[in-house]
């Protein structure tokens, strides 16, 4: 007997109902009901993406941590609170929300939460709810996991997203542009100016190196690939975030540059877009040549940035091979061929292979979410007498090596997973729509910048919020999986 083939059963597309467009002509899906949950979660995700960078709080840049923390707890509390209420009254009413299903990151980053908490009871050491320094306990993963999964199923896709980090990075970069040609504005009565490295409205510069590296990717894929005019409002913003990052002098911030390098040749695609590319690079390197004309002595020249963009486009080959006289670059080739100094990278060496030995002596579940003070308090002596400085050690200026001192490698793997499926599922969906590429620029720079910082609720929210928004983007470009 003959088999019988099997009839292909076709997915049926979403009626027109249910579809709306954006600027680039990419139909998403809106699943039907939700939809005050909807407007809520957009509200708050652009509240993150644009008013939160700005707000500083009582006392400016003394107690800004606290301030931006305490900001970000409350209104994540109240976002998450009334989310459950409109959920609740909508099925008191008779309105079923559409079902959505759980996606890869959002398994991923719970188990991570788990296994935190776990970590947390079992560590030896106290204070870890708020964390022993900074607020970065575990209620602060806490309250990043609750962004992450609230916006993922919620935080349907709209131009605003970006039009609103563009305002941001308009205000927060002026902000630090008028500061650097002398103006006080936001510093408290006898705080001298530059001597304590704050800028802008994220705090010391390093903060403001974590924004500028959210911002510019992100920014310039907006100018690029969005269509409505709006876009443009990215170019003031690309001007002053590339300004501020050669004019610090900061190495992290600079990464922005190199992600920036790294998206041209998917930006370029076509002949509009590489027009459209022409026109936002032109603010973009503009701010950048002002930034090197003012104050090309602190730590980046443009003899130095050639064989870096060189390294990014030959994947680290000119890096290894570098024999030039960048202290930089120096670093970056002593690591690759596995040599790193006490002293490389601002004292970020001895960091380092210190959090190595640290994480061999509790490697299953580490110290517990917030402890990693604590941790490194034995090596403390040592870490001074070694650099010159007296200050005190609460992270390894690693975000992943924290992520495992803290939490152990399985929390660490766990955290991984996160982001590779987070960034499988984005590269996936380029196929139907260029706009996981908003969001996985801005996720790609803040990574870059967390390998050389750690996590901070002055900037991190922007991540968490974007990989929120980019896990439902793709679920709009996917209907099948709503």
């Amino acid at each position: 007997m003959k088999k019988k083939k099997r009839a292909s059963v076709k997915k049926k597309a979403p009626p027109p109902s249910l579809l709306r467009y954006n600027s680039t002509g990419a139909p998403l899906a809106w699943p039907p009901g939700g939809r005050a949950v909807e407007a809520t979660s957009q509200c708050f995700a652009l509240f993150i993406l644009t008013l939160f960078p700005l707000m500083m709080g009582p006392n400016t840049y003394v107690t800004l941590t606290e301030n931006r923390f305490t900001l970000f707890a409350v209104t994540t509390c109240l976002y998450a609170g009334l989310c459950l209420v409109l959920l609740a009254a909508e099925r008191f009413a008779g309105r079923r929300t559409a079902r959505q299903g759980v996606t890869l990151p959002q398994v991923f980053l719970l188990l991570y939460a788990a296994w935190a908490l776990v970590s947390a009871v079992a560590s030896p050491y106290g204070g870890l709810w708020l964390g022993q320094s900074r607020y970065e306990g575990l209620f602060s993963l806490l309250l990043y996991a609750t962004l992450f999964w609230l916006l993922s199923f919620w935080g349907a896709y709209t131009d605003g997203y970006v039009y609103g980090l563009a305002i941001m990075a308009l205000l927060a970069g002026f902000t630090g542009a008028i500061q650097t040609l002398g103006a006080t504005v936001l510093y408290p009565q006898d705080m001298d100016y530059w001597s304590t490295e704050f800028l802008s409205t994220a705090g010391n510069q390093d903060c403001v190196a974590g924004l500028i590296c959210v911002a510019l990717p992100t920014l310039l894929c907006g100018c690029v690939l969005l269509r409505d005019k709006k876009r443009w409002l990215g170019l003031p913003g690309l001007f002053f975030m590339s300004y501020l990052a050669l004019y610090t002098g900061v190495d992290t911030a600079k990464c922005a540059f190199l992600v920036a390098a790294l998206l041209l040749p998917c930006l370029a695609e076509s002949r509009e877009r590489l027009q459209n590319l022409l026109i936002a690079l032109t603010p973009l390197l503009l701010g950048a040549g002002l930034g090197l004309a003012y104050h090309s002595d602190r730590t980046f020249t443009p003899a130095q940035g050639a064989p870096l963009l060189a390294a990014a486009a030959a994947a680290g080959l000119a890096v290894y091979r570098y024999r030039g006289d960048s202290v930089l670059l120096q670093e970056a080739a002593a690591f690759l061929h596995g040599q790193l100094g006490d002293r490389a990278g601002t004292n970020r060496g001895y960091l380092w292979k210190t959090t190595v030995g640290i994480i061999r002596q509790r490697p299953i579940l580490g110290g517990g979410p917030g402890s990693f003070a604590a941790l490194f308090a034995p090596y403390i002596d040592q870490y001074q007498a070694i650099t010159g400085r007296t200050d005190i050690i609460d992270f390894p200026h690693n975000d992943f090596l924290c992520v495992a001192a803290t939490t152990g490698l399985v929390g660490l793997g766990l955290y991984l997973l996160f982001l590779i499926s987070l960034a499988v599922r984005c590269l996936r969906a380029l196929g139907r729509s260029p706009l996981p590429l908003l969001f996985l620029a801005g996720l790609a720079g803040y990574l870059c910048y967390a390998f050389f910082v750690f996590s901070l609720a002055i900037v991190s929210p922007l991540f968490w919020a974007l990989a929120g928004l980019a896990d439902k983007c793709v679920r709009q470009l996917t209907p099948a999986e709503e």
